[in-house]
């Protein structure tokens, strides 16, 4: 089901499994390769080790929030990475503590993939080394 990250990768984080694999089948059938996390460790462990394009984030993990995954991300790793947060939450505080926190995009739950998939080429497209 997942490939070994390649440059047009998109790490799908998200711990319930029928919602990660509705997003790996959606991107696959568009044409990326995918990489799973379902933990916060797991993802940042996965931009760690491999070239990601994108990030599709859930608020909410076991683990850690997805909110702190961004932070890590950007104070480590990459400012520039465009990471997604996909969540059920559509609170304004949300929006502000999201961007904030370093989140690119935020999409409330349920996803429409076409605005989805417009969205992520978009931010593919904006980011340094396209």
């Amino acid at each position: 089901m997942t490939q070994s990250p390649t440059p047009m990768t998109i790490l799908v984080v998200e711990d319930d499994a029928a919602t990660s694999e509705f997003f790996v089948d959606m991107l696959t059938w568009s044409g990326y390769d995918t990489a799973v996390a379902a933990t916060g460790a797991a993802a940042l462990s996965a931009v760690l080790e491999h070239p990601v394009r994108l990030v599709l984030l859930d608020l909410r993990l076991p683990d850690i929030d997805g909110l702190t995954v961004c932070r890590r991300i950007r104070s480590t790793i990459s400012t520039q990475l465009p990471i997604m947060l996909l969540t059920a939450d559509r609170s304004s505080e949300l929006s502000v503590a999201a961007r904030a926190a370093g989140i690119t995009d935020y999409l409330p739950k349920p996803i429409d993939p076409e605005i989805l998939l417009d969205r992520i080429a978009k931010h593919i497209a904006a980011t340094p080394g396209s």
